[in-house]
């Protein structure tokens, strides 16, 4: 995985050459970084995929106090015998989305939610989404909307593809963990209508 920078974060040209990031890459295959700041300490919290022996795996950075990566270390929680890839966190660090082909897939590689109540605490056992989202095809490359209400990702499945792979986006109602959830906040795929768990 490699980094660039810019001075001015409007400007769209203005990013610097990329480097590597020493401190988290290896011999094997690093991809699909997703972070969050800490609001506290304005710390990077960073999520990625290895698959280093044991992977493909979900490992977790932070930066330290001068700014640097510490040595990423495995997110047990998140990682399972099998594959496990492609994380994304919610911006307040609350809710990981990942694809995985653990026990309970309906096939392929299906899309798990893992949730904790504050960053301080563990994650919580990923649950699988559910045929409302998932498939028997592949789903994977998640992106969070700003407001955690949309998730626009890639599958290949039948209906409807044009393609391989084809873009997709499914929508809820509230975000789980916000005030007054009852845990079962209204979630559909675009196009089916209705009501579901998110």
């Amino acid at each position: 995985m490699y980094v660039s920078f810019r001075q001015n974060k409007r400007d769209d040209f203005a990013w610097g050459i990329p480097v590597p990031l020493a401190a988290l890459n290896t011999p094997f295959n690093e991809f699909g970084p997703t972070g969050y700041e800490e609001e506290e300490t304005e710390d990077l919290v960073l999520y990625f995929t290895s698959d280093r022996p044991g992977g493909p795996d979900i490992y977790m950075s932070r930066t330290a106090s001068d700014g640097t990566l510490l040595p990423p270390t495995l997110v047990a929680e998140l990682s399972s015998s099998a594959q496990d890839l492609f994380a994304n966190v919610r911006k307040d660090g609350r809710e990981l989305f990942l694809s995985s082909d653990r026990a309970g897939t309906l096939g392929g590689l299906d899309f798990w939610v893992a949730r904790r109540k504050s960053t301080c605490d563990p994650w919580g056992v990923p649950e699988n989404l559910g045929p409302i989202v998932n498939t028997t095809a592949f789903e994977q490359r998640t992106a969070i909307s700003r407001d955690a209400l949309t998730l626009i990702f890639t599958s290949n499945r039948v209906d409807g593809n044009f393609g391989n792979f084809d873009l997709y986006e499914a929508t809820r109602t509230r975000r789980r963990g916000d005030r007054n959830d009852n845990g079962h906040g209204g979630g559909n795929r675009r196009g089916d209508g209705g009501d579901d768990d998110d």
